[in-house]
């Protein structure tokens, strides 16, 4: 986990730079948090293969003998280093998209004072992204004297002639940068020569413009543009992007090439990405091979039904915690909400029996009753809520409509962002859905797509090609919904509190 969160982190403050293509590249670095956990294990149990994957075949290109490669999940010694790999990869885009939240309550002009001031990348993620616990210390690099930016230029200097508000904008140093031959006397009263030359330029008087005080007059010089550097920091973050983006992509892209070909030739090495004969029938035969539809069909179902729940239950009652008052409101929140810190492993058995004694075992309805209710949803849409002011309820009331009325008819449509974010985690949550249904469904006509996919794995484990494509036709669904609704996700994750 604390590697998790290291790298998450960094992606995080990686992403969070004004770069081009930036909303591509935290997209695809959240792919494999949404991807079906069964398909993308299987996927990354066939790349490090210790006899035919792809990366021990690489290993063995660059010159590593055979018998000094590592046999990964296969061998005791190296499982563990598999298991922490696989974590790392699957959940660090989950964990970005929250650190992303909140950086997005750091103003960006704190970055771009920082950056005109001088602070290199590491004084800027130092004190403004993970600031000092002191107030005082945020975005202190050099000393403490500038009331606005808590001078990131030690060299700026209050000068006598300036005004009390040019003494409060002395660390907006742009203009200092950029005309670093202004001198002394700029703000002085009745001054409009030039200043003192410098060596082969020509000076001339160039005016403050209009609205400045009478008698105040500013010089500056005709000067060579100087050269434009390379910006190293830019280019690193780039190749840092980029390889971010070729790892989280390249065992998709494995995956819906591999279901493309014979099973003779998924293991080829060099691989070939793009097959030269397209195998389209590996995406026919998977539909005969199994009852692919109906798993299809039911995991649908299912991820719909509770979806919707979930959105009118964890709204309807995080809009009672918000903006109603009634006895022990906030206790009865606390107690609601500690429930998420209990695993699932805790309660599953009870709740087995429960669904059993009620006769709902091996049901499609036990998982939806089940399901129905989220703590987290709840958390998450009250934090919203409470962002909205109360005397919109207050002016709704006041005019008559109901508490429905005014959940239904101002809350909601106010909420699209953290709507939208509670969709995207509880439908992947539900079509990802792998141990409860593996409980609670023992019918081949009730199972889901991830049960599906075992099953398939189970009797054809040899059929590569159809594995690979079945595993694709399981994570189409959640990628189109993810896609689209990205674009309110980390605005809803923002705006709801879950940074923290």
């Amino acid at each position: 986990m604390p590697l998790t969160l290291a790298c998450s982190l960094g992606l995080a403050v990686l992403l969070n730079q004004k770069i081009f293509g930036r909303n591509f590249f935290r997209t695809v670095a959240f792919f494999p948090y949404v991807a079906s956990l069964v398909a993308v294990a299987v996927v990354w149990n066939m790349i490090f293969n210790p006899e035919f994957g792809p990366v021990n075949m690489i290993l063995y290109e660059l010159g590593i003998d055979p018998k000094n490669l590592p046999g990964w999940a296969a061998d005791s010694d190296w499982a563990m280093v598999t298991i922490i790999m696989f974590s790392v990869w699957k959940m660090m885009g989950y964990f970005m998209v929250i650190y992303l939240a909140g950086l997005q309550g750091i103003s960006g002009e704190l970055y771009e004072a920082a950056e005109i001031d001088g602070a290199n990348a590491w004084q800027k993620f130092w004190r403004i992204t993970l600031p000092p616990a002191r107030p005082d210390d945020v975005l202190r690099l050099g000393h403490a004297d500038h009331p606005v930016l808590q001078g990131l230029r030690p060299d700026l200097h209050d000068h006598a002639g300036r005004s009390g508000n040019l003494h409060a904008g002395a660390g907006l140093s742009h203009l200092q940068r950029s005309l670093h031959f202004l001198g002394p006397g700029l703000f002085e009263h009745g001054r409009s020569g030039p200043v003192p030359p410098r060596s082969h330029h020509h000076h001339r008087p160039v005016p403050l413009g209009r609205g400045q005080r009478r008698g105040y007059r500013m010089t500056a010089t005709a000067f060579k543009r100087p050269k434009r550097r390379i910006k190293w920091g830019l280019i690193l973050t780039y190749v840092a992007a980029i390889v971010v983006t070729v790892t989280m992509l390249a065992p998709f892209v494995w995956m819906l090439s591999a279901s493309l070909k014979l099973d003779r030739d998924v293991f080829a090495f060099p691989i070939e990405w793009i097959p030269s004969e397209p195998r389209w029938r590996n995406y026919i035969d998977i539909w005969t091979k199994i009852p692919l539809g109906l798993f299809v069909y039911n995991t649908a179902k299912l991820t719909i039904i509770v979806t919707v729940l979930q959105l009118l239950t964890s709204s309807f009652a995080a809009y009672a915690f918000a903006k109603l008052r009634f006895p022990y409101r906030n206790t009865l929140f606390l107690a609601y909400i500690a429930t998420i810190a209990m695993p699932w492993q805790v309660y599953m058995v009870p709740q087995f029996l429960l669904m059993r004694e009620l006769g709902l075992s091996n049901t499609h309805l036990a998982l939806i009753c089940l399901q129905a209710f989220t703590a987290f949803g709840v958390f998450l849409m009250r934090q919203f809520y409470m962002s909205i002011p109360n005397e919109l309820c207050e002016a709704a009331r006041i005019d008559g409509m109901s508490e429905y009325g005014i959940w239904w008819r101002i809350m909601l449509p106010l909420s699209m962002p953290a709507l939208s974010t509670l969709t995207i985690f509880t439908f992947v949550t539900t079509w990802n859905d792998f141990l409860g249904p593996l409980i609670y469904l023992t019918k081949t006509e009730l199972k889901t797509i991830q049960i599906g996919i075992r099953m398939f794995i189970t009797q054809y484990s040899q059929e590569y090609g159809l594995i690979m494509a079945a595993s694709v036709v399981a994570l189409v669904p959640v990628l189109l919904v993810f896609l689209a609704l990205q674009r309110f996700f980390v605005e809803g994750i923002a705006s709801t509190g879950v940074k923290g």
